[in-house]
C-alpha cells in the first residue's frame, strides 16, 4: 500500500499500466475460449455457436475462427508491447523519485546518524533496493496480474456454464487464503535475515577490497579468506532457509487448486455422457483451469520477487521515515555579522552519552583570533570541530557563538559562516577548479587561481597536464595526501567565510611547505577566527591561545612560550618533538658514563 501510494505523482501513468497488465493476463488467459469454440464448431456444425449466428458451412465457420484468431493474436502482441512499455515507464519513474527523495532524505539527516551506517549500507537502499522496486514493478507484477486474469476467466467461464458448479469451486478460497497466510510471513521473515546477513558480508567484502594492501602487508590473506567463506556461508544458510519454506508455496495452491481441476474433469465428464454439457463447454472449463494452474505454478517468481521487494521497502520507508534530532534555531545569522567570537561553557560530551569524550570544558576563541588545540591521541580534539559545526550536540553546557548559543541559530547559516578543513580530505568527481570552487561556485578563475596560491598549490596544479582543468576522480586518488590537504585549504580560503577550522588539515605536508603555507595564510587569517587542531606542536606554536586537551578535559592553557615556561606535559611534548629531550637523555648518559 506504501509502494502504490509512492505511484501516486504517476497517477495517468499507473492506471494505463496496471489496466494494460490486467488486460494483456486476460487476453494470455483466453486461447482455451478460442479452443473451446474451435471444439464445438467441429463437434456441434451447424447448432454452434459460429453456426447460430448465420454460418451455414463448416469451411466458412473455420474461415470465420482463423480470422478471429489472427485478429485476436495480433491485438495480443500490440496489447503486451503496451503494456510493456507503460510498467517499464512506471517503474522507472518510481525508481527515480525514491532514489532522489533518499539522497534527500539521508544529506538531512544528522552526520552522527548517517555515519552510523557503513557506506555500503546507504549504497545498498540508494542503489540495490531502489533497483529491487523497479524490477518488481516491470517484472515482478506480472504472475500476480496473470493469475487474477485467469481467476476471472475460470470464474466467468463457470458461472457461464453452471453457476452452482461455480459456488461450488468457490470452497476452494479458504483454503487457498489459509495456506497463503500461513507462509507469506515466515518466507519474508526468512527474507529479511538473509538480507541482513548478505549486508554484512557486503560490508566486510568492500573492507577488504579498500584495504587489499594492508591485508598483503600483513600477510593475511588466508585469514581473510576464511571470514569472507564464513560469512558467506551464513548468508547462504539464510536464504536457502528462505527458499526452503518459499518452496512449500507453490506447490500447496497447486494441490488445492488442483482439486478444483479434478472435481471440474469428473463433474463434466459426467455432464457430457449425460448429453447436458457440450464437448467445447467441457474442454474450456478443463484448459482455464489448467490455465490457472500453470498461472499459479509461476507465481513462484512472483513470490520471490514480493518477498525481496517487501524487505526492500521496508528499509526504504524505514530510511524515508528518519528525521534529524539537531535542528535548528530561528534566529538567523547573516555571514557579514559574524563576529567570530567562540565560547565552550563546560562542555561535557561523549557519542556514548555513558562514556564522555569531553568533560566540562571550557575553552574560548576571541573574535579575529587564532587558538590551538593539541593533546594525546583520543583526547577530544577533533570532536570540538564537530561540536562548532554541530554535528552533535552536548549532552551539558553550552556552546556560543557571538554570545548567542548556537542552538538557536539557523542551522544552515551557522554552518555558512564556518570553513572546515579535515585531515579526511574529501574530493569530489571533477575538475580541480570545480573541487576548489566548491563552496562559492561563481568564483572566476582568477579567484580561484588566487586560492590556489595562497594555499601553496598553484605550482604543483600548472604541473599537471590540464592544470586546473585537470579531471579528479572521486576521492582525487590520483593526487598525493599533501596535494589533496592544500586544494582542501585553497577551497576554505576561497569560500571566505569569517571562522576556519583546521582540522590536521597540514599533517601530510613537509616542514618546508608547512612553512611556507603558514607564511601565505598568516594574512588571511589574520581577521578571522581561527580554530586549528594539530599533533604538530609547531603548527600552533604561533597561535594567540593553545588548549592542551588530557583525557576529555583542558590540562594546560596558555601562549607558547608560557606553555613551554610552565613545563608541562605541552613541553614535554614539544621536547620529544623537536628533539631537545633524546638529546639531554643522551646529555645526562655521557657524564653518568664519564664519571
Amino acid at each position: 500500500m506504501r509502494l502504490l501510494a509512492t505511484t501516486e505523482p504517476h497517477r495517468a501513468l499507473r492506471r494505463r499500466a496496471f489496466a494494460l497488465s490486467l488486460a494483456n493476463g486476460l487476453e494470455d488467459a483466453t486461447p482455451p475460449l478460442l479452443l473451446g469454440l474451435a471444439v464445438d464448431t467441429v463437434s456441434r456444425g451447424s447448432g454452434s455457436l459460429l453456426g447460430s449466428i448465420g454460418l451455414k458451412t463448416l469451411g466458412s465457420r473455420l474461415f470465420a475462427l482463423g480470422g478471429l484468431s489472427v485478429g485476436f493474436w495480433m491485438l495480443s502482441a500490440l496489447i503486451e508491447y503496451f503494456t510493456d512499455r507503460a510498467r517499464a515507464d512506471l517503474a522507472n519513474a518510481v525508481r527515480h523519485d525514491l532514489r532522489v527523495a533518499l539522497y534527500n532524505r539521508i544529506q538531512t539527516l544528522d552526520v552522527g546518524q548517517v555515519e552510523s551506517k557503513e557506506v555500503s549500507d546507504w549504497l545498498a537502499i540508494i542503489d540495490a533496493d531502489v533497483n529491487q522496486v523497479h524490477g518488481f514493478i516491470r517484472q515482478g507484477l506480472t504472475p500476480f496480474f496473470s493469475t487474477a486474469s485467469n481467476l476471472v476467466i475460470v470464474a466467468g467461464t463457470f458461472l457461464v456454464v453452471s453457476p452452482s458448479f461455480a459456488l461450488v469451486q468457490l470452497l476452494m478460497l479458504p483454503p487457498l487464503i489459509f495456506a497463503s497466510r500461513s507462509l507469506l510471513k515466515p518466507i519474508r521473515i526468512g527474507y529479511m535475515k538473509a538480507r541482513d546477513d548478505g549486508e554484512r558480508m557486503g560490508a566486510l567484502l568492500s573492507g577488504n577490497l579498500q584495504g587489499i594492501s594492508t591485508i598483503a602487508s600483513f600477510n593475511a590473506q588466508e585469514v581473510e579468506a576464511e571470514r569472507v567463506k564464513e560469512y558467506s556461508q551464513r548468508y547462504t544458510q539464510s536464504i536457502r532457509n528462505a527458499e526452503r519454506i518459499e518452496a512449500i508455496y507453490v506447490p500447496s495452491l497447486r494441490a488445492i487448486a488442483g482439486g478444483g481441476f479434478i472435481t471440474s474433469i469428473v463433474w463434466g465428464g459426467l455432464k457430457v455422457s449425460g448429453g447436458t454439457l457440450s464437448m467445447g463447454a467441457l474442454n474450456t472449463m478443463a484448459l482455464t483451469q489448467l490455465r490457472l494452474l500453470s498461472a499459479i505454478a509461476r507465481l513462484g517468481y512472483g513470490l520471490d520477487q514480493y518477498q525481496r521487494t517487501a524487505t526492500a521497502l521496508e528499509r526504504i520507508y524505514k530510511t524515508l521515515d528518519s528525521h534529524a534530532t539537531i535542528l535548528g534555531g530561528q534566529k538567523a545569522l547573516p555571514k557579514s555579522y559574524v563576529r567570530g567570537d567562540i565560547v565552550f561553557d563546560n562542555v561535557t560530551f561523549g557519542y556514548d552519552a555513558s562514556r564522555p569524550i569531553l568533560k566540562s570544558i571550557s575553552l574560548r576563541c576571541p573574535a579575529g583570533k587564532t587558538i590551538g588545540i593539541v593533546g594525546a591521541t583520543g583526547a577530544g580534539k577533533s570532536t570540538v570541530m564537530k561540536l562548532m559545526l554541530r554535528f552533535h550536540d552536548p549532552q551539558e553546557g553550552r556552546l556560543l557563538l557571538d554570545g548567542e548559543n548556537v542552538s538557536n541559530l539557523s542551522l544552515g547559516d551557522l554552518r555558512e559562516s564556518i570553513s572546515l578543513v579535515s585531515q579526511q580530505v574529501t574530493l569530489f568527481a571533477g575538475s580541480i577548479h570545480e573541487n576548489i570552487a566548491y563552496g562559492r561556485r561563481s568564483a572566476t578563475r582568477a579567484e580561484v587561481i588566487n586560492a590556489a596560491k595562497v594555499a601553496e598549490a598553484h605550482e604543483f596544479i600548472m604541473q599537471l597536464p590540464e592544470q586546473y582543468d585537470t579531471p579528479l576522480g572521486s576521492g582525487g586518488l590520483s593526487l598525493s595526501g599533501g596535494q589533496r590537504q592544500r586544494i582542501a585549504i585553497a577551497r576554505a580560503i576561497l569560500a571566505d567565510r569569517p571562522i576556519l577550522l583546521f582540522d590536521e588539515a597540514t599533517s601530510a605536508l613537509d616542514f618546508e611547505t608547512e612553512a611556507a603555507l603558514q607564511r601565505s595564510l598568516d594574512a588571511f587569517v589574520a581577521d578571522r577566527s581561527t580554530v586549528v587542531v594539530a599533533h604538530r606542536l609547531s603548527t600552533v606554536r604561533h597561535a594567540d591561545m593553545i588548549y592542551f586537551l588530557s583525557n576529555g578535559e583542558v590540562s594546560e592553557c596558555g601562549t607558547h612560550d608560557e606553555l613551554l615556561a610552565a613545563r608541562g606535559a605541552y613541553a614535554g611534548m614539544w621536547m620529544i618533538q623537536t628533539g631537545e629531550k633524546s638529546q639531554a637523555s643522551k646529555a645526562a648518559q655521557h657524564l653518568l658514563t664519564a664519571s
